[in-house]
């Protein structure tokens, strides 16, 4: 049917296309024969001629190697095309294939275009031999090759305008040809052309073209009217906008506001009230010119029509989303008003149809987005109010970043419901309650949702738990649910469903807090609680049971970033099968998850930002962990020491921050107790160097670090069950050793006071021949406060004195022996007090004249010295890191009280000026404007010189200070001067008079 010479002209080429087709009209015969001669021709053009069609290696070719393929390809479709529906479907096959062959691959619009246009031609022929099926098939093929290499070509309009003559031909309606080509029809409602984009949405429009409001928005909301399914990528909010606008009567006058007969002032003497003489030649033809523009402006608007505006309106609403997303968050709840209560129940059904739809989720972390729009808009109607489920709106809210805007309408619906005394009473699950109350949770908003709980609870041991939890008592708040449960089971109480669950999931959380893995283990396994079982199952090293349950949950649940955590666990810490390549894998995978995560809280960086952070801290230290273990894989020796030293001191440095959750400590260094131990047996094997007890020193001051943190966070069965492990080491570094002891102290000294023998016992277990001076010297100075504690005073006085003769710069002796010189100066000044009342009281019943005021007793004096002595140098020995916990500020104030209390010897005074030399400046900083203030105090004497000395080191931030001192004694210089002129004019009058 196609020869060899075909015609190189597009006009011959059509008519040879007519003589096939009559050809193949006429007998069938000759038609299969033209299929074969057909397929061969495109095959060959495709195969052998695809360089010059598709280029070399996929890229096109140019120049006349480029144009003959591309015109022999051209004209053998024109010719083919007439011929297509008469074929057989064994005919037909070959020739399908080669186009689409040709679809899939072709850069050429000229081929494309010749493509779109046969396509046309073969999907409005009603010929029986050639199916819909097919027809939709190869016309969807094309639709894809158009939006993945010509979205941005002249063919993809031509395309479009295809797809606009296809839906207006009757023989397409309703047809398969029709439902694949959906989206190809809401590509052309969203044309940057206004004209296809009109042109597309009359079809659109057509069936509602005179519905009301209410037609209108069930046509945008209906499943069945509109699949929006094939738009799910796009802001459709636009199309629903074009729906609605266009049901405004486009003939009706605009009505001018009161704002816009308002004319600006345009000379300044006018502006301010002047008369028009005065004002010059162009002030007053400016305001002519002004005022005929604002003439014709005002007669142009009342010949404008609506249509005028809505045409405008919708234009600017397709190019700009935030736009179109304002006008119908405002459109919306005018037009829900309007709604009769029948329409406004099939619109709400309708609308919440449509939000339950899967498909949403393709643009959750898009802003904005088409739910967005619909829920900001629905949360507007308040009267009356358009009540979503609560299950539907906590979903949206979460997953879309509508969380206020859902919380809001949460509270809402709480607050009706309450008002028409609708309560959940014995402790049932409310729906609204529960959605709020994890909205809460999710934005760690804490407190708000304790308080929701201390409203709803039921139970008294419920609002006392939570009490505790509040306040961080994770030992009581698990004493409290565990007596609830065993309550609730042995007096045979209703299970509050609420209620029950909040004392499980807050038991475990508590649980988790103190560190009791092993308990939170078993119950796991009990209830076969597969989070539960993963959390603990990896800090007991349990990695077959934790691999085993990870692999469930990861073959059920949506992948996330905690998920690739625990992944990166097995692949890193199991001995069994350790895939340290994978790790920098899943590791990026999760950072991703993560930045999703992040997109889809609240713009404004709020609590619940943190534990992302958190998480990409834990992401990094796995990285770093998979290299530092690599690094030590034979081959790597060289920069095996230089990878090994710079981890470790990083790691030291980089700590969470003391404020932050126990259980965020407990991740981090239980992971680093991992590494540290595989570096431990990496190195097991006896070496020249000190390599093998790098891992052992890292582990040990983990440990340290870990217990301090515990005692930090109040936590004391903690804190002894860590240090406890250290027992179970051999070879610790001495100075470990150390803060283990002076952790066990603090420990007990801050969290059980009461318990003091325990405390000495801890002491004086502790051997001292392993520390040095400094060291030995602390452990002293912690007994001696334990020994003042106690009630010891003589003891304890021997003990300090026995630390700062060892080393004489331990500022925590210098701080213990101040405390209690401080405490017997009190003693001492009592006990004065009480013999100079007894003194008092003899000499009035002995009728003796009154007795001369007694000076202070040389106890109050040396004990007053004792104390100043020991304040300032413990100042002295203050290290810089202590300085900057505002540790000295306590001292600083407690020495300014003892000067304002000092005798008419100064003693204490001579004693803070002689010591305050040796003092650092920084440390009086400030306490600036107090030290000015004893300028004008007794004290002033003494405080000189360290204001000079400051002076020196600080000038600026004493110039501030003292100017404003300044200011002030000279203000109320004036104000005393002028009070006592005006008491003196007054005398003078009334002596006149």
């Amino acid at each position: 049917m196609v020869s060899s010479a075909a015609p190189p002209s597009g006009g011959g080429g059509a008519a040879s296309a007519g003589g096939a087709g009559s050809t193949a009209g006429g007998a069938a015969g000759s038609g299969g024969a033209s299929a074969a001669t057909a397929s061969v021709v495109l095959s060959a053009l495709y195969g052998g001629g695809v360089h010059g069609v598709f280029g070399v290696a996929g890229r096109p070719a140019s120049g006349m190697l480029a144009q003959t393929p591309v015109h022999l390809l051209v004209t053998t479709l024109q010719l083919l095309t007439p011929s297509v529906p008469g074929m057989d479907a064994a005919s037909r096959k070959p020739l399908m294939q080669a186009v689409i062959g040709i679809l899939d691959k072709t850069q050429s619009s000229t081929v494309m275009r010749a493509i779109i246009k046969a396509v046309y031609t073969w999907s409005i022929n009603s010929e029986a031999t050639f199916p819909v099926k097919e027809k939709a098939l190869i016309l969807y093929r094309v639709m894809n090759a158009c939006v993945k290499r010509f979205s941005k070509e002249p063919v993809f309009t031509e395309f479009l305008d295809t797809v606009l003559r296809i839906y207006k031909s009757p023989a397409v309606v309703n047809s398969d040809i029709s439902q694949r080509l959906e989206a190809a029809f809401m590509m052309g409602l969203r044309s940057p052309t206004l004209a296809t984009r009109e042109a597309f949405f009359a079809l659109f429009e057509a069936p509602i073209r005179q519905g009301a409001v209410q037609e209108r928005l069930d046509y945008c909301f209906n499943d069945r009217c509109t699949k929006w399914d094939t738009s799910k990528h796009s802001f459709w909010v636009k199309q629903c906008l074009d729906i609605v606008l266009c049901g405004v009567t486009s003939s009706s006058a605009i009505m001018a506001s009161p704002e816009v007969n308002l004319l600006r002032p345009v000379a300044p003497p006018l502006a301010t009230g002047g008369q028009i003489g005065q004002a010059t030649t162009g002030q007053v033809e400016a305001l002519v010119a002004g005022l005929t523009k604002h003439q014709h402006f005002l007669m142009d608007v009342q010949d404008a029509k609506v249509g005028d505006s809505i045409v405008a309106l919708r234009t600017l609403c397709h190019l700009s989303p935030d736009l179109a997303h304002h006008m119908w968050v405002t459109l919306f709840p005018l037009l829900w008003q309007i709604l009769t209560e029948h329409e406004r129940l099939a619109v709400g059904q309708s609308l919440q149809a449509l939000l339950q739809q899967e498909y949403h989720n393709d643009q959750s972390h898009l802003k904005p987005n088409n739910v967005h729009a619909l829920v900001t808009g629905i949360s507007k109607c308040t009267q009356p109010m358009l009540a979503l489920p609560p299950a539907l709106l906590h979903h949206l809210a979460s997953t879309h970043g509508l969380w206020h805007t859902g919380i809001a309408m949460l509270r809402h619906q709480q607050l009706r419901a309450e008002a028409r005394g609708e309560k959940v009473t014995d402790g049932k699950l409310d729906p609204i309650k529960d959605a709020l109350g994890d909205l809460y949770v999710q934005l760690h908003e804490f407190d708000t949702w304790f308080g929701l709980w201390r409203l709803r609870a039921k139970q008294r041991e419920t609002a006392r738990a939570l009490a505790f939890e509040q306040q961080g008592y994770w030992d009581q708040a698990q004493s409290c649910y565990e007596e609830a449960m065993q309550q609730a089971q042995q007096q045979g109480l209703a299970l509050r469903d609420a209620e029950f669950l909040l004392w499980e999931e807050h038991w475990v959380d508590c649980t988790s807090k103190l560190g009791q893995y092993d308990l939170l283990l078993k119950y796991g396994e009990e209830v076969n609680d597969q989070d539960v079982i993963l959390s603990a199952a990896w800090r007991l090293r349990s990695w077959k049971r934790f691999k085993e349950t990870l692999t469930k949950v990861e073959a059920q649940r949506d992948p996330s970033f905690s998920l690739k955590i625990l992944r990166a666990y097995v692949a890193i810490a199991n001995t069994e099968e350790q895939h340290l390549s994978v790790v920098e894998r899943v590791c990026t995978d999760g950072m991703q998850l993560a930045l999703l995560k992040w997109t889809a809280l609240p713009p404004i960086v709020t609590e619940s930002h943190i534990p992302l952070l958190q998480a990409f801290q834990q992401f990094v230290e796995l990285q770093e962990s998979a290299q530092l273990l690599s690094s030590l894989q034979p081959g790597n020796a060289a920069r095996q020491q230089v990878d090994l030293q710079n981890v470790l001191d990083t790691w030291r440095h980089r700590l969470p921050n003391e404020w932050d959750e126990m259980t965020v400590w407990q991740s981090l260094f239980q992971w680093r107790l991992h590494v540290f131990e595989k570096v431990q047996m990496h190195f097991r094997h006896p070496t020249t160097d000190d390599r093998p007890l790098v891992g052992q020193n890292e582990i040990s001051w983990t440990i340290n670090q870990l217990a301090h943190a515990s005692r930090k966070h109040r936590l004391r069965k903690l804190c002894h069950r860590t240090l406890n492990l250290l027992y179970k080491m051999n070879g610790v570094d001495p100075g470990h050793l150390f803060f283990k002891a002076k952790e066990q102290v603090l420990c007990e000294m801050t969290l059980a006071r009461e318990e003091r023998p325990g405390q000495l016992q801890i002491l004086n277990g502790t051997k001292l021949d392993y520390f040095n001076a400094a060291q030995t010297s602390e452990i002293l100075a912690l007994k001696g406060i334990v020994l003042h504690n106690n009630g010891q005073f003589q003891e304890a006085n021997k003990a300090f004195a026995a630390s700062l003769l060892l080393a004489d710069n331990t500022a925590l002796g210098w701080e213990g022996w101040a405390a209690y010189c401080d405490h017997m100066l009190s003693l001492a000044r009592t006990q004065h007090r009480l013999e100079k009342a007894k003194l008092q009281q003899q000499q009035q019943e002995a009728s003796e004249p009154k007795p001369e005021p007694a000076t202070p007793s040389t106890a109050v004096r040396d004990w007053g010295i004792a104390a100043m002595t020991c304040y300032m140098n413990a100042l002295r020995s203050q290290q810089e890191k202590t300085r900057l916990e505002d540790k000295s500020n306590a001292i600083v104030a407690r020495v300014q009280l003892l000067l304002s209390t000092d005798d008419e010897g100064g003693h204490m005074g001579q004693t803070f000026s002689r010591l305050a030399e040796h003092v650092d400046p920084s440390v009086f900083k400030p306490w600036l404007p107090q030290l000015l203030t004893n300028l004008s105090r007794p004290e002033a004497q003494y405080v000189i010189s360290v204001l000079y000395r400051v002076a020196k080191t600080l000038p600026q931030a004493l110039y501030y200070h003292l100017r404003t001192a300044f200011l002030e004694i000279r203000s109320a210089a004036q104000q005393s001067t002028a009070m006592a002129r005006r008491m003196s004019s007054n005398q003078q009058q009334q002596q006149q008079q």
